[in-house]
Formats: C-alpha cells, structure tokens, sequence
C-alpha cells in the first residue's frame, strides 16, 4: 500500500467505527480546514495505514498506571460521550475523563484549558510543577 487516502477508506473506517466514534462533521473554521489539509498532505499518508486499522479498545481496560483523558467538547471524530464510555470502562489505580473547550485535538484548540487540566491532574498524584515554572 502506498499509504494514500482515498474516499473509500475514510467510508470502511466509518462505518467500521461509527457506534463507537460517532459521524463526521467538516471542520468549520478556516484554521481548523488548514490544519486538515496539511494532514492529508504531508502526515496523513505515513499515518494512515495504523490509523485506518487501529482501535483503542483492542488495546484492553487495564492499566497499571494512572489514566487521565481530557477532551475537546466539540471533537466531532471521538465525541465526548464515545470518550467518556471508554474511560468508564478503563480499569486503573487513578483515572479522570476531564471535557475542556477544544476540538478534536484539544491541546491545540485550546493549549491553555489543556495545561490547566493536566496540572489538576499531575497534581492530583502529588506530581509538583518543575523548578522555574510560575504558579498559575
């Protein structure tokens, strides 16, 4: 396989995956259309033979570590109940599903709601900030 994207592989995983990842809605805003271009241009084709076969579920629910999600509200590739479902069913020492204002990647629609929310969760196992970082 050459590693290109075509229609027909974006309707398999789809349909392979719409129960659990729900449907697809075009990015509305121009930055966001930007960033899925550049994708399809230049990632997506090295990325997409793992991505187009891979499911977060055949991976299992145990974890021997903490598990900490935080979500976009308005990812419309993995909606945040499809999110939530699967973190309900993770079997760690700690988890926490966390929902911030954000995309589908939410770290960069939204890095400072991500950073807050990864510090609450660091803090949580009593994990400090480094030396030099500024209290919030």
């Amino acid at each position: 396989m050459d590693g290109s994207i075509c229609r027909s592989d974006w309707d398999y995983v789809f349909r392979r995956q719409a129960a659990f990842v729900g449907t697809y809605k075009k990015p509305a805003n121009a930055e966001a259309a930007n960033w899925y271009k550049g994708f399809f241009e230049f990632s997506g084709p090295k990325l997409w033979p793992f991505m187009r076969d891979f499911d977060v579920r055949t991976a299992g629910y145990d974890f021997p570590v903490p598990f900490f999600v935080i979500q976009g509200r308005d990812d419309n590739r993995t909606p945040p109940g499809a999110a939530r479902t699967f973190v309900d069913q993770v079997h760690a020492p700690r988890k926490e599903y966390t929902e911030i204002d954000g995309g589908h990647f939410a770290y960069m629609t939204n890095p400072n709601g991500f950073l807050n929310a990864l510090d609450r969760d660091m803090r949580s196992l009593g994990i400090k900030r480094g030396r030099g970082d500024a209290e919030p």
